[in-house]
């Protein structure tokens, strides 16, 4: 197996989140983060990531849930109640069209990430290197990553996620039955956009990881889905992938506690996700002895 690591996204979203997730660390395989500066625990999360400085630590971009961290006049990026609300199949639609709505919309994408990585930056100083990847992917979008490369950010980028994962059986039945349908969309979406996106990092000299596994298996990534990534990853022909960086295993293993749902009370399908029983399948998967022999 190459170069891997395991990869928690939600650092930072709610004490419950942050508590299933350092312990996928402190118990478990997970060795990297990506931290929400507009999450209701951020600070939680930061006293953690300062006493763990062998965690690597990514800024999640977001524009798809939470209150914003910068000014939008324009309103492109919020709701009527003043909260993030973008969605990938509309950042993609509007990267389709032009004009100068699109512009705006640019502009207000540029804000809220220079925005959200003061945030990371003033948590941090010089402790941590500018490591960038995005809530929900949207970044593979090229308007998205236009404005994530260009924004004024407080230091230099050192490096991005590319959403880019091999093709892969998976290796039950009842894993086939779940990664069908919107997993399989978003996989054959996301790596139809990923080869743009490397290209545009490759002219700036900024790295990014060689593949990334948990597309195909968001919500079950079991061990077995994992380590049948894995064997994909090491399959997959590596002429256009950078052969020095790792693979990214992506897990979400941070469950919200009940008394958080009204930090989601008007983001039902953001409080289904966090809650979902889901969430217990992939810390499980964090903390299983095969992949701690595996990764660790």
């Amino acid at each position: 197996m190459g170069k891997a690591v395991t990869h928690a996204d939600d650092f930072g979203a709610s004490a419950g989140v942050n508590a299933a997730i350092i312990r996928s660390i402190e118990e478990g395989c997970v060795r990297s983060v990506s931290l929400l500066a507009n999450g209701a625990a951020f600070d939680e999360a930061v006293r953690y990531l300062h006493a763990r400085p062998d965690i690597a630590v990514t800024l999640h971009l977001n524009l798809i849930e939470g209150r914003p961290l910068a000014a939008h006049p324009d309103g492109l990026l919020i709701a009527a109640n003043g909260r993030l609300n973008s969605t990938f199949s509309g950042l993609f639609l509007a990267w389709c069209r032009r004009g100068k709505a699109q512009d705006r919309l640019f502009t207000e994408i540029q804000r809220e990430f220079a925005a959200q990585a003061a945030v990371f930056s003033q948590a941090f100083g010089h402790t941590r290197p500018l490591r960038l990847d995005s809530h929900g992917h949207v970044h593979a979008i090229p308007l998205v990553w236009r404005a994530l490369l260009t924004a004024p950010y407080p230091g230099t980028i050192a490096y991005v996620r590319v959403p880019q994962e091999p093709f892969h059986l998976p290796p039950t039945m009842r894993d086939l039955s779940h990664a069908a349908g919107a997993n399989i969309a978003k996989h054959l979406v996301l790596n139809r956009l990923a080869p743009a996106l490397r290209r545009a990092l490759r002219a700036r000299s900024i790295p990014s990881n060689r593949f990334l596994v948990g597309v195909l298996h968001t919500r079950r990534m079991t061990p077995d889905a994992v380590l049948a990534g894995l064997a994909a990853a090491d399959r997959a022909a590596e002429a256009n992938t950078d052969r020095d960086q790792p693979v990214e295993v992506l897990v979400h293993p941070g469950g919200a506690r009940a008394d958080e749902q009204d930090l989601w009370r008007d983001e039902p399908s953001f409080w289904a996700f966090y809650s979902s029983p889901d969430r217990n399948v992939e810390l499980a998967t964090t903390l299983s002895p095969r992949l701690r022999t595996a990764f660790l």
